[in-house]
This record gives structure tokens, C-alpha cells and sequence, in this order.
């Protein structure tokens, strides 16, 4: 036996041990010839030739032969790989070697000179013998070519040196003869060699045949596929899967029936369906190939859904078809069941009822196994009861009776998988004792089995349970109990997700602090109120109310205080509400009132609301108790009346801006008017406008002169204008509160600032005006913002200013914040020279203490006390005190809104030198202020 593969080298060697095999091989043969040759050579020369020479000879020739006999048994005895081919073949040349002297010995030794007659027997023998070793020895040249020089030379020389003629005739065929006989031998080894040679490749062949054969055998018989030939439609062969999933207990027993009894489900009491079809094997014909899938019945009835692959193998006789089938039931078991999940989890996206879910999930799992029937029961809310049954294809009576079951240790399958939070398998509902109270209407309803699993949610709480049924008792198998498990959860995460929606829906409907209405419930409400009220041609009213100060309640003690208090006010609105009214909480600290049914005339509805007003600021009144102290609490009410011609938002819209009328009147309610809306229009117009006056360059600087006693100019105010495109120049008391109010004063007042230092850099070229002090004014919010001194320094370095000229107004709402921050903030910039003016002195929040730690440079007289001056004796004590203060506290004094040479000279005989006002110019554009400076150098002094 040949390896099925093999390198040249090996190949060769097995060829030189095959020749060696073959030059062993006749040597019982050989033995055999020289023992009768040299027997029969000793005979005939025996009285020509002495006896002993001859007996010498005959015991050499056959010594040698039965030597080369052992070895040649031993090179039979040993295994192939241990032959060794070299040691062998070089034993064969010697052997020949020796044995072809012994026979050229006869051409020497046993050669009678003078007896032609033997002389030509022994020639005879000796070529003879070289014949029989060119046939024994031709696997070898060597050896044969070895033999024939050594056995035919001394006999040559004899022929040669012989007197007659003959011999010399003689001596010329020997040669002739042992040219043929070499030649002879080659052609011989040629043809033996190429014959091993082609014997071995056959054998390589066949051996690589057997072991393909094999492997194919091997994947044939252990496929998980079922494989089966057919030739003629007559099976040929088949591998034990195909045994197994047609049902026969043995391959013969397959192989010997029809192809038509086997390629088709058999079970009589099932309509016939082919595995191949003739137009199947066509198609296989036609294209080399075919696939397809169908479900197929087995013999004991079971169907599997089958993989068909049909292969064509051409054969110049028959049409032969492989049929590969693969079992796909489970991969098909998986697929559709993944789809029925998805198809479960896409409705509960959508506002599907919980029944209708549990109701798909229950006719899916059905739908999947046709022999089983499905079954959902919930838990109710107390964990005591099974109620709601989804299970169509359960008699109705059933269904009735398990509803509101008790569940217990033997409360049946799902009552008792209920109770004890595991699976519970039932296979036989007559002998089970947990069925022993529902055998009888188990029998009614015709279920023999029962297989329940209990449904968790995710924070392993019982919801309820899913049961399998069956008609006939068993046990559910592993692919079964796997399908309930999946389901269970799938059923839990549906009935969680509806559980879900139905508290996000209640949320979405209630404040969750206060359990009043909500945002949401209260649109639509409001909308139907309004709807009903245009209906019946009644009015209603709206009040919106807000807490004041309810940010300072969170802040000083908690926001966890601060939700109590909006607990117990919402608890005291909803008491002094009829049940026809509505309280919610609009967000934050509002609240939002609605009163239906009012009166259909105007002022009698305007009446009623305005009783429910005063019932809540009554009770209002009373302290809360929070913290275990009692606090009070004022409101601020707005109050809108509609008749159903409003919308909703332009409702609560007029409430709201009638609650602001009240906050800012300081009255506890107001009442919407048209005036309110005209204002809050007015009002957001100017808003939208004042975000675009910065970009659109609408803004301005005006400069204000102030002088000194002998009308020298100081310096000057730096006052902001807007230039607006439609409405003309309007006044800062109008844009200024706006916008503190949407927070633009802070990029307004930054560009102040820099406008400010730019001009204070174009004074510095010239010498008229470089010792010109120029005032800004600066907000509350913008004094107050985190880093304002270092964006002032910036300007200032930006510009490269002198900071002495610049100096800032602030407002002495300023002082109501943090003392100590503001102090450090003006210190950091009068540091560098930056000069303070305290403005409006007097007006707002006076207070000595704080004054006399404030780095300040300037107090300004508020324009108030100017007015008057000349003619009310309290405002000229109020400004000497003024004056008088500023003196003593070493600070300059400045009065504004000077319009009058009379008001000028009490304000100088009260010790005021510095003045700003009319009486010296009006704010006016830079160019016209310049050109004011140029006049003010030219004219005198102006006079008392």
C-alpha cells in the first residue's frame, strides 16, 4: 500500500525497493538452475577434467547461490520501510559479481584444451546462464552488465587463443551475444521500471481514491442534513439523517421503497404533498441546481419545515439528483417568533387598550403552535386575585369562571404559580391535586394539561401569569418552556408600558406638588369654558395670582418650605372655590383660577369674581405655618371676564397683564382693561425694536455741560438717546426700564462706556478740551455684574485714557446690595483715578452709615429739590443739608436740573459751585457740544 501522496524522493525510493523486490524475488528459481547447471557441467566434464577442480568448483558455484538465498529471505522478512534499498543493491552487484566469476572460473578451470566438443557445451551453458541472469538481473544494468563481462571474458580469451577456426567464429558470437544480451537488458530495465512506476501512480490514485471516499463517507454519514441519491427515481443511497427524518428505522429499508412513497407525506389522513416534484428534478436538470422550502409531515405526523436543495450529477446513462434537506423548523420557530415580538412591541407605540395587546400576544403564541391554547391572567391591585382573562379560544364559561381566583397552593396551575412566584407544570389535570376544586370544569372546557409561568416586572413583582394549555396530557418540551419564559417577559414589559402610560397620563393631567390641575389640563379646560360660555351666552372670569415675594420665602429658608407653602396655598384656593370652579397651578409660584356659570351681564359677572377675590384675600390673611412658625404671604390677583369670543392664550394673557398692573400699583387686584393691553403692546414693541438699536447703530451719546460758578466748563454728562427709525428720538425714561427689564442694559452700558472713553481719548488731543471730566451713568445690574471693574479697566487700557477724566454716576439703588462688594468694586477703580458721583442724592436710599464708607468723589442734588427751590422753603433746607453733609464728609456737590440764573445764585450762596442744567445748555449731539466749547471761551461769565 502506497501513501496517497508522496514526495519525488520517496517515490523514488519506493521504485528502487520495488526493483530490488524484483531482482529477490526468483532467487529460489536461480538457486535451483545453478544447482542443476552445475550438476549437469560436472557430469560431462567429469572424465575430462580432475575430479577435484570439479568438485571444488561445483561447491563454490552453489555456496554463493545458497548465501544470496538467505539474504534474500531476509530482505522478504523485514517491513517495507525497513528495506533499505541502498545495502540491498549493492548485495545484488556483489552476488552478481561472484556469481559471474564462478561461472568465467568454468572458462578456466574445467575448459579441456584439446575437446572441442566440451568446449562448445560449455559455451553453450555459460550463455546459457548469462541468458538467465539478464532475465533475473534486468532490474539491475549493473548487476547484469557485471555478470556478462566477468562469465563471458575468460571464455572470449579462450576462443580466442584456440587453434581452430570455429573457436574463432565462437569467440566473435560471444561477443555479438553479449552485446544482444546487454541490450536486451536495458530495454527490460526500461520496461520494469516504467511498469513500477505506473503501478505506483495507480496505486497513489486508488489510495487517494479510498481515502476521498472515505471523507465523503464520513460528511455523508455524520451530516446534520439529510442526503439522498436518486438515480431513475429509484433511491441508490442515503446517509442516517435521512432515515431519521423520514421515519424508517433503517437505510435498507428506505433504499427499498419507491421514491414516489417516500418524497411525499404519507400520513393518510393528511393531503398528499410531494418533497420533489418532476418539475422540481427539471429545474435541477436545467440549471445545475435548485433550492426551495416547504413544510413537510413525517410519518408519526410531525411537520418540519425543510431546506431543499436539489443538485444535478451528470451521468452519460441516468439522471441521477442528489436531495439535500435541512431541518429549519427552529430557525423558522425563531423567525416567526421574532416577528411576532416585533408586531407586539410596534402596537404598544401606539394608544393600544392593554387588552387588545395581551389579546395579539395570546392569538400569536397561538397562531405559532395551532395545538396549543394561550392564556393571560392579571394580578389585581391587592396581590390576591386573578382577574381579567385574555384567553379567546377558552370556552366562555371558563374564562367566567377563573376570574377573580383566588391564588393559593392549590389554586390550579396559574393561581399556584401566583402564590409561589415559580413555574408550575401540570401534565395531567385529572390526578393533579393542585387542579382538585377545578377538575370538573378542566373536563368541561376539555383541556387536559395546563403549563403556567408567573409575569414579573422589572422590579420582580408578581403582574399576573401566562398558561399554555393543552388538549391531551404531557409535558411541555424544552423548545415549548422556552416559548413561555420569552413570552412572560414580553407580556410583562406590555403590561408594564401600559402601566406606565396610564400614570404619565394622570401626570400629564396633575401638578404633582399640589394634586391641582395642570399646565395642560388647564388649556383645555379654559377652552371649554370659554366654548360653554359662548354656547350660553354666559360670561366667566380668569384670575391669575401671583405670590410676591415668594423667591425671598425659597431662598432664606429652603425650597422644601417653600413647596409646603404652595401645598397650603393650593389647599386654601380650592376651598374658597365652588364645585363648578377650577384651581390649577399655572407654574412656579402662579396659580390660576377659573369660575364658570357666571352672570350673563358684564357687571354682575365682574361682581361675582370680584367676591371670590375678596374670599381669597381673606383668607390670604391668615399666617401659614411653616417651618413650625407662622409667616404671611400677600397675593397679587389679575382678573379677566371673557363671554366666548376670547381664545385662551389672549385670556390668560389679559389676566396676566392685569396681575402686573397689580403688583406695580401695589393694589392686592386689578382688573384687565383695553388701556393694560395698549400699554403691554406698547411695551413689547419697544422691546423687539431695542434688541436691534445696538446692531443698527440707533444709539447715541448727547453731552450735558457742567460748569462752575464762574461758567467755566468742567467737563460734561454723557447721556444715552435712541434714534429710533419710526418713532423719532425717544427719551430714556421710556427704553431705559425696558431695558433693565429684558436685560439689555448690560450691553448697552458697555457700549456707553466705550463710546464714552473714545471721546474722552479725542479730548486728550487738544488742549481745549483735555482737562474734561465726562460723566457716565451706570446701572444697578451692570455695576453689579461679576468682573465690571475689570471691564472697566480694559476700556480704559483699551483707549488708553487718563482715568481721572472719567467718572461714573451711580444711582443709590445701587447701596441695596451687598455694601461690602460694592465698596471693594470702587476702591479697585478709584485705585487707578477713576472718579464716583453719587446721583439722585436724596431720593432713594439715603443712608449716612453707608455714605461715609463709600469712596465717593461727588454727590449730585437731585433735580426735584432744584425745581422748587426759588419758592419752597423745605427744598432749600433739604439742599444746604445736602451741601452741608458733603462739606463735612469732604465731597464735591453738583446740582442738576439748574434752569434758572435765581436758582443758580441760592444754590452758590448755599455753598453749591458746580451746576448742570438748562440755564447753561441742554444734552446735545458731540459736534454741537464742541462747537458750545468754542462759544463758552468767547462770551463772559454768566451773571447772576
Amino acid at each position: 500500500m502506497m501513501p496517497s501522496s508522496s514526495t519525488p524522493k520517496q517515490k523514488k525510493q519506493t521504485i528502487e525497493t520495488d526493483l530490488i523486490g524484483t531482482l529477490y524475488s526468483p532467487t529460489p528459481f536461480v538457486l535451483m538452475s545453478v544447482l542443476v547447471n552445475s550438476t549437469i557441467l560436472s557430469a560431462v566434464l567429469w572424465n575430462f577434467i580432475a575430479h577435484t577442480t570439479i568438485i571444488t568448483w561445483f561447491v563454490l558455484a552453489n555456496s554463493f547461490s545458497l548465501i544470496r538465498l538467505v539474504v534474500c529471505r531476509q530482505f522478504k522478512s523485514l517491513p517495507k520501510e525497513q528495506q533499505i534499498p541502498t545495502f540491498f543493491s549493492h548485495f545484488i552487484l556483489i552476488s552478481s559479481i561472484i556469481s559471474g566469476c564462478t561461472w568465467g572460473a568454468v572458462s578456466v578451470w574445467l575448459f579441456p584444451s584439446n575437446e572441442l566438443t566440451q568446449q562448445t557445451f560449455i559455451a553453450f551453458v555459460i550463455a546459457g546462464m548469462c541468458t538467465g541472469a539478464v532475465t533475473t538481473l534486468s532490474a539491475s544494468t549493473r548487476a547484469v552488465g557485471s555478470f556478462l563481462v566477468i562469465a563471458l571474458s575468460p571464455l572470449l580469451v579462450q576462443l580466442t587463443l584456440s587453434s581452430w577456426a570455429i573457436s574463432n567464429a565462437m569467440a566473435l558470437m560471444v561477443i555479438l551475444f553479449a552485446i544482444m544480451m546487454y541490450g536486451i537488458s536495458k530495454r527490460l530495465n526500461q520496461t520494469i521500471t516504467n511498469s513500477f512506476f505506473i503501478r505506483h501512480e495507480h496505486l497513489l490514485t486508488e489510495q487517494a481514491l479510498i481515502n476521498s471516499e472515505k471523507r465523503y463517507r464520513t460528511l455523508f454519514n455524520q451530516s446534520a442534513d439529510a442526503h439522498l441519491l436518486l438515480k431513475d427515481d429509484q433511491f441508490i443511497d442515503c446517509n442516517p439523517m435521512a432515515v431519521k427524518m423520514s421515519n424508517y428505522h433503517t437505510a435498507g429499508e428506505l433504499l427499498a421503497t419507491l421514491s414516489a412513497n417516500v418524497l411525499k407525506n404519507k400520513q393518510s389522513n393528511t393531503p398528499v404533498k410531494l418533497l420533489l416534484t418532476q418539475q422540481d428534478k427539471e429545474r435541477a436538470i436545467k440549471y445545475g441546481h435548485t433550492r426551495f422550502e416547504l413544510d413537510y409531515m413525517q410519518l408519526d405526523g410531525e411537520v418540519l419545515a425543510l431546506e431543499v436543495l436539489l443538485n444535478h450529477i451528470p451521468d452519460e446513462a441516468h439522471e441521477i439528483i442528489q436531495i439535500v434537506c435541512r431541518d429549519i423548523s427552529d430557525r423558522k420557530s425563531v423567525e416567526e417568533y421574532h416577528y411576532f415580538r416585533s408586531h407586539i412591541l410596534e402596537n404598544l407605540t401606539v394608544d393600544e387598550p392593554l387588552h387588545h395587546i395581551l389579546k395579539s400576544i395570546v392569538t400569536g403564541i397561538e397562531k405559532l403552535n395551532p395545538s396549543l391554547l394561550c392564556s393571560i391572567l392579571l394580578l389585581d391591585d391587592e396581590g390576591k386575585h386573578l382577574i381579567n382573562p385574555v384567553s379567546p379560544s377558552l370556552p366562555k364559561f371558563y374564562n367566567q369562571a377563573i376570574d377573580g381566583i383566588e391564588i393559593g397552593p392549590q389554586a390550579g396551575s396559574c393561581g399556584t404559580a401566583a402564590y409561589t412566584r415559580q413555574q408550575v407544570i401540570v401534565e395531567d389535570i385529572m390526578t393533579d391535586p393542585r387542579w382538585e376544586n377545578y377538575q370538573n370544569l378542566a373536563k368541561q372546557a376539555r383541556v387536559a394539561a395546563c403549563w403556567s409561568e408567573p409575569i414579573f416586572s422589572s422590579d420582580n413583582k408578581v403582574l399576573g401569569t401566562l398558561a399554555i394549555y393543552q388538549r391531551e396530557r404531557g409535558t411541555p418540551s424544552d423548545k415549548v418552556i422556552n416559548l413561555i419564559q420569552q413570552t412572560a417577559q414580553l407580556t410583562s414589559i406590555a403590561i408594564e408600558r401600559k402601566n406606565m402610560e396610564q400614570q404619565l397620563r394622570q401626570l400629564a393631567s396633575i401638578d404633582s406638588l399640589t394634586g391641582l390641575a395642570n399646565r395642560r389640563t388647564l388649556d383645555a379646560l379654559l377652552q371649554h369654558a370659554i366654548d360653554l360660555a359662548a354656547r350660553n351666552e354666559q360670561k366667566g372670569a380668569l384670575l391669575f395670582i401671583d405670590l410676591n415675594k415668594f423667591k425671598n420665602i425659597n431662598d432664606s429658608l429652603g425650597h422644601t418650605t417653600g413647596d409646603e407653602l404652595l401645598k397650603q396655598v393650593a389647599n386654601r384656593l380650592s376651598n374658597c372655590l365652588r364645585d363648578c370652579d377650577t384651581v390649577a397651578r399655572f407654574g412656579g409660584d402662579e396659580f390660576i383660577v377659573l369660575l364658570d356659570y357666571l352672570s350673563t351681564d358684564i357687571m354682575q359677572a365682574a361682581s361675582q369674581a370680584e367676591a371670590v377675590v375678596k374670599k381669597i384675600l381673606s383668607l390670604s390673611q391668615e399666617p401659614y405655618t411653616l417651618a413650625n412658625k407662622p409667616y404671611r404671604v400677600t397675593l397679587s390677583i389679575g382678573v379677566a371676564t371673557f363671554d366666548g369670543q376670547e381664545t385662551a392664550e389672549t385670556l390668560l394673557q389679559q389676566a396676566d397683564i392685569a396681575m402686573y398692573q397689580a403688583k406695580q400699583s401695589g393694589d392686592p387686584v386689578s382688573f384687565f382693561s383695553p388701556k393694560m393691553q395698549q400699554a403691554i403692546t406698547e411695551k413689547t414693541t419697544y422691546e423687539r425694536d431695542l434688541s436691534t438699536a445696538l446692531t443698527e447703530q440707533q444709539l447715541q451719546l448727547h453731552y450735558q455741560p457742567q460748569m462752575d460758578a464762574s461758567s467755566l466748563c468742567l467737563g460734561a454728562e454723557a447721556l444715552i438717546r435712541w434714534q429710533h427709525p419710526k418713532r423719532g428720538l425717544v427719551s430714556p425714561a421710556t427704553f431705559i426700564p425696558i431695558a433693565e427689564e429684558t436685560g439689555l442694559i448690560l450691553p448697552i452700558g458697555r457700549w456707553v462706556l466705550k463710546t464714552a472713553c473714545q471721546q474722552l481719548k479725542a479730548w486728550e488731543g487738544n488742549t481745549q478740551t483735555q482737562q474734561l471730566v465726562l460723566a457716565v451713568n451706570i446701572s444697578a445690574q451692570q455695576f453689579s455684574q461679576a468682573g465690571f471693574a475689570t471691564q472697566v479697566l480694559n476700556v480704559i487700557d483699551e483707549y488708553s485714557i487718563n482715568p481721572h477724566r472719567l467718572k461714573l454716576e451711580l444711582t443709590e439703588s445701587i447701596l441695596a446690595n451687598n455694601i461690602d462688594d460694592i465698596i471693594m468694586t470702587m476702591q479697585q477703580l478709584q485705585n487707578v483715578g477713576v472718579q464716583f458721583s453719587l446721583d439722585d442724592f436724596g431720593t432713594g436710599y439715603s443712608s449716612l452709615q453707608y455714605l461715609r464708607r463709600l469712596p465717593l468723589n461727588q454727590l449730585k442734588i437731585d433735580q426735584a429739590f432744584v425745581r422748587d427751590l426759588a419758592n419752597n422753603r423745605q427744598d432749600k433746607t433739604i439742599v444746604k443739608t445736602i451741601i452741608a453733609m458733603a462739606s463735612t464728609l469732604g465731597l464735591e456737590v453738583i446740582a442738576e436740573g439748574v434752569e434758572t440764573a435765581e436758582q443758580k445764585e441760592i444754590l452758590l450762596n448755599a455753598g453749591c459751585h458746580h451746576f448742570q442744567g438748562y440755564l447753561f445748555a441742554k444734552p446735545m449731539p458731540i459736534d454741537q457740544f464742541n462747537q458750545l466749547l468754542k462759544t463758552l471761551d468767547k462770551s463772559p461769565p454768566l451773571s447772576a
